[in-house]
């Protein structure tokens, strides 16, 4: 359902909620707010997720649309909404209730793509405890399937230049290029040896690994790689393409460039733990993505991103101009925003290491890779029990 920003004002005007009504709806804590009350975004969030009917919403309209849209057959899937704000909890790594916010942009393309919508606002969210950056907005897990299927391939690349003509097909294929290099193949084993991991593994476990390039770094008796999107596999290396025909109990186990990527994180690391043998080594990589925000943060900065949304070509402009800074010139420009696109979210290393203690996972070495990426290596011996 298009959200239509005119008719409800900035994302602070908050709408009367039926406290039933929202915890049916929602799937988490709601009308705990001192007002019992929802913000626009997330109303918008969750009509687009169940299917409600395209129309023009005005604040008196609010109960009813809940109530057809609680009430139409089939609307509501029996599933968790708690990927429309993951905010609820506090911190996803650390807990922290108190974080800081700023109204941020969900790009034309992942709307279009992962749930056939317009682009829409959510929040970036910060933590002031462990630097750790996500967006109020996740993905559920068919909003996942259709952003990941047939990821990066022709029809991907085409759907993402209609929003971002700046992706340009030099800059796709170096993001290919990169992926599956022999400097990047290098360097995992580089840095696994100078952690002191063996050098031969009974079974190793690359989850997320598309054709399984990186476990070219690695010698093992059997290499498996989980990877859902189709890619083609190399050759020596067998593919899982569904998560629950992953052979477990491996004993070396790589997650690269997947964790910013996680709904939730805690939960998928969990996971990662589950496929591990007792004293497994985990190899976990993300994206070194840091900045400094000078956005002016604010009633008329959120009023204007909500009249940027439904203007294509304005926010187009807006995206490149705001990208552009943040990416080569390490900041957040005044009035612009960071785009969900694909990451949805940005790992310090205080908020990594902070997780995988959270799951269990003794880390023992962390840094940032030779080829600028932030890395963790984890064990799963002596590990305890997770906590929650």
């Amino acid at each position: 359902m298009p959200p239509h920003h005119r008719n409800f004002g900035t994302k602070q005007q908050r709408l009367p909620l039926d406290q039933d009504l929202a915890k049916k709806f929602f799937g988490r804590r709601a009308g705990a707010s001192p007002d019992n009350s929802v913000s626009f975004p997330d109303f918008c969030a969750v009509a687009q997720a169940f299917g409600t009917p395209n129309r023009r919403l005005t604040s008196a309209d609010f109960r009813k649309v809940l109530a057809e849209t609680l009430t139409a057959p089939g609307a509501v899937p029996p599933m968790s909404a708690a990927h429309l704000d993951r905010t609820s909890a506090g911190c996803l790594c650390c807990g922290e209730p108190a974080l800081q916010r700023e109204t941020a942009v969900i790009s034309g393309f992942l709307a279009e793509r992962a749930w056939q919508g317009p682009p829409t606002l959510t929040q970036l969210v910060t933590c002031p405890r462990c630097s750790f950056r996500f967006f109020a907005r996740g993905l559920g897990d068919d909003e996942a399937d259709n952003l990941y299927h047939g990821y990066r391939n022709p029809d991907y690349l085409s759907q993402r230049q209609r929003w971002e003509p700046f992706y340009t097909d030099r800059l796709h294929q170096a993001v290919l290029a990169w992926s599956q290099s022999s400097v990047r193949i290098d360097d995992l084993r580089a840095t696994l040896n100078q952690a002191g991991l063996p050098n031969r593994w009974r079974y190793a476990l690359d989850h997320g690994g598309s054709g399984g390039h990186l476990l070219q770094a690695i010698h093992a008796e059997r290499k498996v790689v989980f990877d859902p999107s189709g890619y083609p596999t190399l050759a020596g290396v067998e593919v899982a393409r569904d998560v629950t025909r992953i052979p477990g109990n491996c004993d070396l186990l790589l997650s690269c460039q997947v964790l910013e990527h996680i709904s939730d994180p805690f939960a998928y690391l969990r996971a990662l733990a589950d496929l591990c043998s007792p004293d497994a080594w985990l190899y976990i990589e993300v994206p070194d993505e840091t900045w400094a925000s000078h956005c002016l943060p604010g009633r008329l900065r959120d009023r204007w991103l909500g009249w940027l949304v439904r203007q294509r070509r304005l926010l187009i402009l807006a995206d490149f101009y705001s990208t552009g800074f943040r990416t080569q010139r390490g900041f957040v420009p005044p009035y612009g925003f960071v785009s969900l696109r694909e990451h949805l979210n940005f790992f310090s290393a205080a908020a990594l290491d902070t997780l995988l203690q959270r799951v269990g996972l003794r880390c023992v070495a962390a840094g940032i890779n030779g080829a600028g990426q932030r890395y963790a290596i984890a064990r799963t011996a002596n590990s305890g029990t997770a906590t929650t």
